[in-house]
């Protein structure tokens, strides 16, 4: 196991137990602002693995929903106002090298574009 993963499971322990991941605005000598900043980053990633968890793979939604509705990246691109190379890493499959993951605000961005497009 990987050092961030190991410190994701111990920061989600001390959440867990404290309700807290105790990590305040204050810097001092034991852990500097970009330690706070490393920090942080764990913890969302932490975070938007649980979102994904509850919600599903926005990916997933997404090739879903083009699939069931016969939607091509170009027309999603048309719609979002967004370029299609963007269109295509989303669609793409997790292990591809250029798989780009969705956020809740990109699929709910992408849903609301289409949304009067789907049968």
């Amino acid at each position: 196991m990987g050092y961030r993963r190991l410190l994701a499971k111990y920061m989600q322990h001390v959440n867990n137990r404290s309700g807290s991941i105790w990590l305040g605005a204050a810097v001092d000598d034991a852990i500097t602002e970009r330690d706070v900043s490393e920090l942080r980053s764990i913890w969302q990633t932490i975070e938007r693995e649980k979102e994904v968890d509850r919600q599903g793979d926005y990916n997933e939604r997404m090739r879903t929903i083009c699939f069931d509705n016969q939607l091509t990246s170009t027309d999603i691109a048309k719609h979002l106002g967004w370029p299609s190379n963007v269109i295509d890493q989303w669609l793409q499959p997790p292990d591809n090298p250029t798989h780009r993951r969705m956020s809740k605000r990109d699929f709910d961005h992408f849903y609301a574009s289409v949304e009067h497009l789907l049968r």
